[in-house]
């Protein structure tokens, strides 16, 4: 079994073109973040948004160097606009009834429903469809690994992409990553942005 720090490396190419798409985007913008981890996106795009929210199950993530010793369900961090907190993806539609979300990002989207076990969510495919479905964000950003994006027992990039047709515009898929990385860090990316308001 690949190690903790091996699961979670982020590659910084995925979040170079991450940031560079939404940099001039994020302005005034209500982010949200899904199951975000330690949030390593931050680190790439201007802090110029409205509020930036995440929600992870393992806050740890979130709180380096050994700091949350305790009582990790109600785990938070804020620093200024920014939220982090621990909670699962049925907690994350719960606490954002009536909110906004102009940006709504799924980095490392998977098949936790089929695949338990996983290090993702059971309930992500859900969740992201419900919070489109509820808060219509602007703009979508999807980042799927390559082995769930096309795999035809997967293919969740033509799941995402049917479901929002007619509403949003899909844009160009992205692949990153070597065929010497572990299949779980080759990723592939697109962006969906509304088509009407």
């Amino acid at each position: 079994m690949e190690n903790l720090s091996e699961m979670n490396r982020v590659p910084e190419e995925r979040l170079e073109r991450i940031g560079k798409y939404l940099k001039n985007k994020v302005k005034g913008k209500h982010i949200v973040d899904v199951n975000c981890g330690s949030a390593p996106l931050l680190n790439y795009i201007p802090h110029t948004f409205k509020s930036y929210y995440g929600n992870d199950i393992s806050p740890e993530l979130f709180f380096p160097n050994g700091i949350l010793k305790s009582n990790r369900k109600n785990a938070r961090m804020v620093h200024g606009n920014i939220l982090l907190e621990y909670g699962d993806d049925e907690f994350l539609v719960e606490k954002l009834k009536g909110k906004k979300i102009d940006i709504l990002l799924i980095l490392g989207a998977t098949v936790g429903h089929i695949t338990p076990g996983h290090a993702e969510s059971e309930t992500q495919d859900v969740t992201l469809k419900r919070l489109v479905s509820i808060h219509k964000p602007k703009i979508i950003v999807l980042e799927i690994a390559q082995e769930y994006a096309y795999d035809t027992r997967f293919d969740l990039m033509h799941r995402y992409s049917t479901e929002w047709e007619g509403v949003y515009k899909r844009g160009a898929v992205v692949k990153m990553g070597t065929k010497e990385e572990l299949p779980r860090n080759r990723r592939v990316f697109t962006t969906f942005e509304r088509k009407h308001e």
